[in-house]
Formats: C-alpha cells, sequence, structure tokens
C-alpha cells in the first residue's frame, strides 16, 4: 500500500470501520513505513488533544480579538520566510487550525451563556463517573465511556491476553471492536469496577446451530452464527448448557439443558441467564 492511500485511511482505521482486508494492508504499511508509522501516532494525538479541547469550558480574555489578529499577521510573515512545508507539516497547521476553531467556538458558547441567567445549568451534562456501556450498529459493536481518569482494559477470556488497553485520562471513549480471527473471541471489558463479558464473531466463523458447553461457548457460537457481536448478562459465564439456535431469529432460541435467554438493546444481542 502507498504512503498517500493509508494516510487516507488512517481516520477510518482509528474509528475502527476499516475492512478487515484494508486493515491489515494499512497496519502491514505501518510496521514497515517508520515514518509512516509516526505520522500515525502523531495524527491519533491531535485528535486526542482535539476531543479533550471539545470538553473544556474556557473562558474568553478581554484581550482576545486583538490577540487573534496579532497571531494570524505574524503567522502570514513567518510563512512568507519558510520553505514550502510537507505533507505532514501541512497537515499539522490544518489540525491545528481546527483546535484553534474549537477553542475559539467552545470561548463564544461560554461567553454567550455566561450573558444568560447565571443559575441556567448545561443542557446535557457529562458526569465523570459516566459507566462503561456497549453500542452496535450494522454489526459492529462499539465500547464507550464518559469523560473519566481510568484504564480500560479489554482481554480475550480464552487466552488471558491483553488486546487492547485505553487510557482515558478524562476523555470519552468510543472506539469499535474487531476480530480478526477466524472464529468468535469472547473479549473482557474491564474499567474500574466494572466488568463486559461480549463475543466478537470472527470472519469465517459460522457455527452449527445445535451444541454444547458453556455460556461462553454459546455466546460465541451466537456471535458466528448470526455474524453479530452477542454480550453476555450472566451470573456465571461458565454455567453448562445446550441448545438449539433459531436461524431467523435468535430470541426464538431453545434450551436444551439449562436455562438462557436472547434480547435485544442499543443495537446489540444480549445473552441472559
Amino acid at each position: 500500500m502507498k504512503a498517500e492511500k493509508a494516510r487516507e485511511l488512517f481516520s477510518e482505521y482509528r474509528d475502527g470501520t476499516l475492512s478487515p482486508s484494508l486493515r491489515t494492508a494499512l497496519e502491514t504499511a505501518l510496521g514497515s513505513d517508520t515514518r509512516l508509522s509516526t505520522e500515525y501516532k502523531e495524527f491519533d494525538e491531535l485528535l486526542g488533544t482535539l476531543e479533550l479541547e471539545g470538553q473544556r469550558s474556557i473562558d474568553a480574555p478581554f484581550d482576545l480579538h486583538e490577540r487573534i489578529m496579532a497571531r494570524i499577521d505574524r503567522s502570514v510573515l513567518d510563512r512568507k520566510h519558510r520553505q514550502p512545508a510537507g505533507w505532514l507539516s501541512g497537515w499539522r497547521l490544518a489540525f491545528a487550525g481546527g483546535l484553534f476553531v474549537l477553542v475559539v467556538g467552545s470561548t463564544v458558547v461560554s461567553i454567550v451563556s455566561n450573558n444568560a441567567k447565571q443559575a441556567i445549568t448545561p443542557m446535557i451534562p457529562v458526569s465523570q463517573e459516566s459507566r462503561l456501556s456497549l453500542r452496535a450498529k450494522d454489526g459492529v459493536a462499539r465500547i464507550q465511556h464518559g469523560p473519566a481518569n481510568i484504564i480500560v482494559d479489554v482481554k480475550d477470556v480464552e487466552t488471558g491476553q491483553l488486546v487492547k488497553r485505553f487510557d482515558l485520562r478524562g476523555r470519552s471513549l468510543d472506539s469499535a471492536l474487531s476480530n480478526d480471527q477466524d472464529m468468535a473471541v469472547l473479549l473482557d471489558i474491564e474499567s474500574g469496577s466494572d466488568s463486559v463479558l461480549i463475543a466478537v464473531p470472527g470472519k469465517l466463523g459460522s457455527a452449527s446451530l445445535e451444541g454444547k458447553g458453556t455460556l461462553r461457548d454459546l455466546a460465541k457460537a451466537a456471535a458466528d452464527r448470526f455474524r453479530e457481536p452477542v454480550a453476555m448478562k450472566v451470573s456465571d459465564a461458565g454455567a453448562p448448557v445446550s441448545w438449539t439456535l433459531n436461524p431467523a431469529d435468535p430470541a426464538h432460541s431453545k434450551a436444551v439443558e439449562g436455562h438462557f435467554s436472547f434480547d435485544r438493546m442499543d443495537g446489540l444481542l444480549y445473552l441472559g441467564d
């Protein structure tokens, strides 16, 4: 994959919306091109800064307009004496401009709000204790968490291996879950005292309609059979069960031994006991 094409995919790769084939090709390019890998890291850091700044409330200095104009005048003068910048420098400038607009926009909102009644509270308050949640759209599950100074770990239940770690540092989390393996994997998402189990379908997996094992095995079989992620809301994921899945509607699947039920919420298929 050429570097120019790889750069066009940075945003979708960060959001987790790339197809498996493009994601693999991009990761190969990042692994073989140190310069390209550095560019992606800087891209990721700048977007993280933009997201963080967008959550802050900023009071406008009294001389904001004069300082902005002075900075613009100086920037124009400096650029006249510089050599033409490369792609990455122009990209940094564009994002810095985006950050500047975002900060100024937040300031304007703050000014307007302060001129209104002081007793009015924000329409959508964001709690620092927002809990971990899952959503799904078009068969793709996403981890979501409100702004918090917390670590969110994603682990493979079978191997105990850490798949991904998110260090929020006061930022919100909204990240897609993906699985490059052929068969479904069961992931344990840990956030402080919260823990959520979710089976993510594999690329080729297509489980049979009948099976026997634990509720964990059932979740993975359903994920592969119905080609969608399956979250678990059970007291004991290791409880024995045998099943017959309904190919038309998971909710009509039957327990031959043990007990389970399927339900939908926020676009996600849930397995309960």
